[in-house]
C-alpha cells in the first residue's frame, strides 16, 4: 500500500513540476518574441490610427533591464503628399516590461533623440501634419476600440530637424527643433488612455512645437515660402494643444507679410 501511495506522490510530483516547466517554456517563448509582438503592432496599428504607412525596423526589449530599443521607424505620408514625415534611427524605452502582456502598458520612459521630421505643403497650404491631426480627432474606428490601454509617465524628443517640402521655390529648408518633453500622458483617474488619444496628445504637441519653430525662422524662410500662405496654419491643433496652437499662429502670421494684409484690411 506504502509503495503504491509513494508511486501516487511521485506521479503528482511529477505532474506538477511538468506543468511548471510548460508555463515557464511559454512563458519564455512569449517574452523572447516580444520585439516581434511591438513591431507587428506598431506596423498594424500606425496605418489604422494615424492613416500613414508605418515600418519598424527592429524592436528588441530586454526583461531583466525593463528596457526597449525601437530601431529604423519611419511614419509615411498621408493622401496626397509626398515625403515619409518623420524618419527615426532609434528610440529607447524604460518599461515595465511584463505590462506588454496586460490590458494597461506602462512606459515609464521614453527618449527620442534626432528624428528627421518633415513638413509637407500641399494644396491650399495644408500640411501633412495637419491632415493626420485632422484624422486623429475624428471617430476612432471599430477596430481600434478595445484595445490595449497606454500610459507614458515621461517622454522626450530631443535633437530634431525639420524639413521643409511641397515648396514653390524648391529651396531645402532645415530647422532645428527645440527639445519637446512631455510628461503625465494618461487619463484623469492616472490610468491609461487608448493609442490613439495618447498619439493625439504627442503629435498634437509635436506639430505646437514645430509651428513654432518656424514661426521663430520666418525671417529667414520669407523667400523659400514664397506664394504659400500659412496665416491659418495651427489652427487645427487649437482643441488640443491650446494656447500653443494660437500661439503657433500668432508667430506664423507675419510670414511672406501676412500681418502686412491683415493690416491693410483693417485700413479698408
Amino acid at each position: 500500500m506504502s509503495i503504491i501511495r509513494g508511486r501516487a506522490l511521485k506521479w503528482i510530483i511529477g505532474g506538477i513540476g511538468g506543468l511548471i516547466l510548460l508555463v515557464v517554456i511559454v512563458l519564455v517563448l512569449v517574452v523572447t518574441n516580444l520585439g516581434t509582438v511591438v513591431k507587428t503592432g506598431v506596423e498594424t496599428g500606425g496605418p489604422l490610427i494615424l492613416g500613414v504607412p508605418t515600418k519598424l525596423d527592429d524592436a528588441s526589449i530586454s526583461i531583466l533591464g525593463g528596457s526597449a530599443e525601437l530601431d529604423g521607424l519611419t511614419l509615411g505620408n498621408p493622401e496626397g503628399f509626398q515625403e515619409d514625415m518623420f524618419k527615426l534611427t532609434e528610440a529607447r524605452v524604460k518599461l515595465d516590461t511584463f505590462s506588454v502582456l496586460r490590458d494597461e502598458i506602462v512606459i515609464e520612459d521614453v527618449l527620442i533623440d534626432g528624428p528627421h521630421i518633415t513638413l509637407e505643403f500641399g494644396k491650399g497650404g495644408a500640411t501633412n501634419w495637419q491632415t493626420v491631426l485632422a484624422r486623429l480627432e475624428g471617430e476612432p474606428k471599430e477596430e481600434e476600440k478595445g484595445g490595449k490601454k497606454i500610459r507614458i509617465d515621461h517622454l522626450v524628443i530631443s535633437n530634431a530637424k525639420i524639413s521643409l517640402a511641397g515648396l514653390p521655390l524648391g529651396i531645402p529648408v532645415n530647422i532645428p527643433l527645440p527639445t519637446l518633453e512631455l510628461s503625465d500622458i494618461k487619463s484623469a483617474d492616472g490610468g491609461g488612455v487608448t493609442a490613439r488619444k495618447a498619439l493625439t496628445q504627442i503629435v498634437g504637441k509635436l506639430w505646437g512645437s514645430i509651428a513654432a519653430a518656424i514661426g521663430e525662422q520666418r525671417d529667414k524662410l520669407g523667400d523659400a515660402l514664397k506664394g504659400i500662405d500659412l496665416r491659418g496654419l495651427g489652427t487645427d491643433a487649437k482643441d488640443i494643444i491650446g494656447g500653443g496652437a494660437e500661439e503657433a499662429k500668432d508667430l506664423l502670421k507675419g510670414l511672406l507679410g501676412g500681418e502686412k494684409e491683415e493690416k491693410d484690411e483693417d485700413e479698408e
